[in-house]
């Protein structure tokens, strides 16, 4: 892996379910870690549902391999929220592809 491939910083959040003045559990996101990644962007499109229009967009992800992510975590890029959905680890355990989906909250 050549070291100009992870060019862009991202931040990996994890859920944090607290507890409110009422007893309620609101799911908030805190940061786990931030790093350097490679970012390629696959695809997109527009569906409507509801009368109004959803956009929608793939991302995949390559960063250094590490044991602690999973895909109830979510990553930041250039301020936009990425799920991940799927995390491939290559066989030699030197990095991880995640492939994720934009959040629309």
């Amino acid at each position: 892996m050549k070291i100009g491939d992870l060019r862009y910083r991202i931040t990996v959040q994890e859920s944090d379910i607290g507890t409110d003045e009422l007893g309620g559990k609101p799911k908030t996101f805190i940061d786990k870690f931030s790093c350097f990644a490679g970012v390629k962007f696959e695809s997109g499109e527009e569906t409507q549902r509801a009368e109004r229009i959803e956009h929608n967009l793939s991302v995949k992800i390559k960063i250094r391999y590490r044991e602690d992510i999973t895909t109830f975590d979510r990553v930041v890029f250039d301020e936009t929220v990425y799920q991940i959905k799927n995390i491939y680890p290559d066989a030699l355990k030197t990095y991880i592809k995640l492939e994720c989906e934009n959040v629309v909250e």
